[in-house]
């Protein structure tokens, strides 16, 4: 006995196979994929820039011994890691303000706050350093 479809149901698509079932493997890989995210989340977490700029310029204050009156602040990256840091300077200018008595720069964690390095300089009119031109004011052209 031969059988026929109807016109209704000629263009239908045979039902196949059923699917297997997942196994252990990939949802133990989906696991490991989910914790790895998790621990890479953690880690980016950790390179934020936590501190402020004013956090900043409060802690290089603490650990200089004089009445910084100019104050510069610059946001870097430095390490193989790429750890984020506040460079904060710190100046009192002699009179006439060409030359700085005393300069300190103070390099201080983005994340933790922690200070990294602190370069004092004393007597800088006397070593004949002088502020960059953009803080000495216009420079006559010639």
């Amino acid at each position: 006995m031969e059988r026929t479809t109807s016109s209704r149901f000629r263009h239908a698509v045979r039902p196949g196979p059923l699917p297997r079932r997942i196994g252990w493997k990939p949802v133990v890989a989906i696991l490991v994929l989910i914790a790895v995210t998790y621990a890479v989340s953690r880690g980016c977490q950790q390179a934020q820039v936590r501190i402020t700029q004013t956090q900043a310029i409060a802690t290089a204050r603490k650990q200089i011994d004089f009445d910084a009156t100019r104050t510069q602040i610059r946001f870097v990256r430095a390490g193989f890691g790429a750890s984020s840091y506040w460079a904060v300077s710190l100046a009192e200018p002699a009179p006439g303000g060409l030359v700085y008595t005393n300069l300190a720069v103070v390099k201080i964690n983005a994340n933790s706050g922690a200070v990294a390095e602190v370069i004092r300089e004393k007597n800088v009119k006397e070593e004949g350093l002088s502020p960059s031109p953009a803080e000495s004011g216009p420079q006559a052209s010639p």
